[in-house]
């Protein structure tokens, strides 16, 4: 591999962009579309060069908001890749976006450059005001939650990466793993799901678009690794079954998987472990969860705090739950908890 260039901003590159530049050249891990065209580690990384070369040259700032558009697409991971190495925050915007939505993110973040594949989009001229909330980050993600109006979670480098090395001990992904992400990467979950699988040298299949035809296909010329939110679930056991016999983990979480969508998946699909995974965009997911293990007993509840997690729960009155109402959390009270990754 040709030698890169040295960047002026190396001094603000992250954990998250080591990781993943490290990751990609030791694994040399495979990423595919839905069709199965494949991207290699080779090629991501020539192209996260390439586009942090673009992003210097337009004189982005350290710690500067840069729009990322997502489709998906393997390139997708390499363009996050770049803005990182140039020192700069990403922030995920869906290719599907109208054009309200985009002036609205782009009034909030005040962001100058937007990356779209091998393209980048001067979107105005200003440098954004620096903000203190913003360095050392690596991602401002939009998320609706339940207020309806899209608020920027702002992720570090080191948190996410802490929670990332949390994952790979906590499911034990493998090289000779197939990692099925039909889940938008504009999104933590699927976000996270991605780096992590790079991290573990597993080959990643991405579905621009979830359908039970294009997964079941998947599932069933070997994908090993699901991730995934209930719905789409029910709607892969709603009509006809993939075999998906090669299928030994599912990454479950974006909403409550419930007790009989569980015992469904247990039942039709015996070998495959699931993972129900909770948390929140703010702590860049995956908080608390509930081990294959722990599939029967504790069915219907949101399972262990995961490693270096510290919670509290509180009664509808505002004041800390008794330990005895602590015993069983269940996800008609998640919204009473509060997580602080330590």
């Amino acid at each position: 591999m040709a030698r890169q260039p040295v960047f002026e901003h190396a001094r603000v590159i992250g954990a998250l962009a080591r990781n993943l530049q490290q990751a990609l050249a030791a694994s040399g891990c495979v990423l595919c579309d839905a069709s199965g065209a494949e991207r290699s580690a080779a090629e991501l990384i020539a192209h996260a060069h390439r586009i942090a070369g673009l992003l210097k040259q337009a004189d982005a700032g350290a710690h500067e908001p840069v729009h990322l558009v997502i489709n998906n697409r393997p390139l997708d991971i390499g363009s996050l890749l770049g803005i990182w190495l140039a020192g700069a925050v990403a922030v995920p915007i869906h290719a599907t976006a109208v054009e309200a939505t985009r002036e609205l993110l782009a009034a909030k973040t005040a962001a100058r450059f937007l990356i779209d594949g091998d393209e980048i989009e001067r979107l105005a001229e200003k440098p954004p005001a620096p903000r203190a909330l913003l360095s050392g980050a690596a991602l401002v993600i939009f998320t609706s939650g339940t207020t309806g109006t899209p608020k920027g979670a702002v992720l570090g480098h080191d948190a996410l990466a802490g929670k990332i090395a949390v994952l790979k001990s906590l499911l034990g992904l493998k090289v000779d793993d197939t990692v099925l992400v039909p889940l938008q990467l504009n999104f933590i979950f699927g976000l996270w799901i991605c780096l992590l699988a790079i991290e573990c040298g597993s080959r990643i299949v991405l579905l621009a678009k979830f359908s039970a035809d294009a997964a079941g296909k998947w599932l069933d010329d070997g994908a090993t690794v699901l991730g995934a939110v209930p719905t789409m679930l029910r709607t892969l056991l709603a009509g006809p079954v993939p075999q998906a016999a090669n299928l030994r983990m599912i990454l479950a979480g974006g909403e409550v998987m419930t007790p009989s969508l569980n015992e469904g998946i247990s039942r039709i699909w015996p070998h495959a472990g699931i993972f129900d995974l909770y948390g929140s965009t703010e702590t860049g997911s995956c908080d608390f969860s509930l081990t294959p293990s722990e599939q029967i007993s504790g069915r219907g509840s949101i399972g262990h705090p995961t490693r270096g997690v510290k919670f509290r729960i509180t009664a509808s009155d505002g004041r800390k739950a008794r330990p005895a109402s602590w015993r069983s959390i269940r996800p008609t009270a998640c919204s009473d908890i509060s997580t602080i990754p330590a």
